[in-house]
Parts: C-alpha cells; structure tokens; sequence
C-alpha cells in the first residue's frame, strides 16, 4: 500500500515498503476498541529454506504482565493502562476491515529475520 515510485520512462522502481496486512470481517464494535497483535513464533519461510520438518518447535513466550486472579472495574475509576504496550497496536488503513501490522520491535526492514516474519 506504499507508493510505487518510478521515473518517466519505467526504467527502474524503488523498493516499496511492505507490511503484514490483516482484513477483519466486520470492524470493532465500538469505534474507541483497537485491534492488537504480537508475533509469537519466528520460522523460516518454507519456500525459502529446505530445513522441512527439522524446523524446531518453539514454545509461546509468556506475556510480561503481572498475573491477576480478579480485576474489579469501578465506575469513575481512572483509566487503567496496564499491559497496554506488551503486543502492538494494528494500524487502521483506509478501510474499517484492513489493519496493518507493524514489525516488531528491533527488527528493521533490512533485517534477515523478516524471512521468517
């Protein structure tokens, strides 16, 4: 969804910036709600290595959150920002179904580990 750019006469393009894009069937219900991800697993891609099944397995990381057994919500109470920042916030494109995703922080766009993203 970036833009292609080009001289006149197409002789050559700079290289558009890519992003994972998700398309939802209906939008949040409430148009304050936002949608959020975070990436569990790095893999090869498959059709770029030739590891097939020795591609090891890993567990999903825990979530750096403080563990609650009860949270109890009080009208009036101040917002509560707890656990906000441990996934990432999808960005909205100009559709309410496609929202894109980041990459993850402290991955760059030049950066080896997008073959497994």
């Amino acid at each position: 969804m970036s833009p292609y750019v080009h001289p006149l006469d197409y002789s050559s393009s700079e290289a558009r910036t890519r992003f994972l894009w998700l398309e939802f069937d209906s939008p949040p219900l409430d148009p304050r709600d936002r949608f959020f991800a975070r990436v569990l697993r790095n893999a090869p891609d498959p059709l770029l290595s030739d590891l097939g099944d020795l591609v090891t397995t890993t567990l999903e990381p825990p979530l750096p959150i403080d563990s609650e057994l009860v949270r109890k919500v009080v009208p009036g109470e101040a917002t509560d920002a707890a656990g906000l920042t441990v996934m990432q916030t999808l960005v909205k494109s100009d559709s309410d179904l496609h929202y894109l995703l980041p990459l993850p922080p402290g991955v760059t766009s030049t950066s080896p580990k997008l073959f497994g993203f």
